[in-house]
């Protein structure tokens, strides 16, 4: 998350959608996953002017996901300026978005950022295994 306007941001809260995960640039995680938060550089839990936040939040894979081929994602940030005035809700946006013709296309999170889950295809032989042919 990042600062271009001309007003810190208080009170900010990072929240992804898919991973049941909130920060009050305080660290808090609301799921199991391991969290880091880096940026807060004053360490005053402001979002100054020019300032980045990054956030990186492990995520287990479920049988669910492994179904539907990927994994959906979309985050947004809340806040309020040092004036009082609370912002309204910017939601991240992914750069390649899916054309609406890949198959795992959800036009309900067009904006969402989709990962693919790499699949692996797997033959197993079994060389004592033999197949008999008739003579004719």
């Amino acid at each position: 998350m990042s600062n271009e306007g001309q007003l810190s941001v208080r009170d900010n809260t990072e929240v992804s959608s898919y991973f049941d995960f909130e920060n009050q640039s305080t660290g808090q995680v609301l799921n199991d996953g391991e969290f880091y938060f880096y940026g807060n550089y004053r360490n005053d839990g402001v979002l100054n002017i020019d300032e980045v936040w990054e956030y990186v939040v492990s995520y287990t894979i479920t049988q669910s996901d492994i179904n539907n081929g990927g994994v959906y994602n979309q985050a947004f940030v809340t806040g309020e300026s040092s004036t009082g005035d609370t912002f309204e809700t910017e939601y991240s946006v992914d750069p390649s978005p899916l054309n609406p013709s890949d198959p795992n296309y959800d036009a309900a999170k067009s904006d969402y950022t989709f990962t693919l889950l790499k699949s692996r295809t797997l033959l197993i032989t079994n060389p004592n295994i033999y197949q008999r042919v008739k003579n004719n």
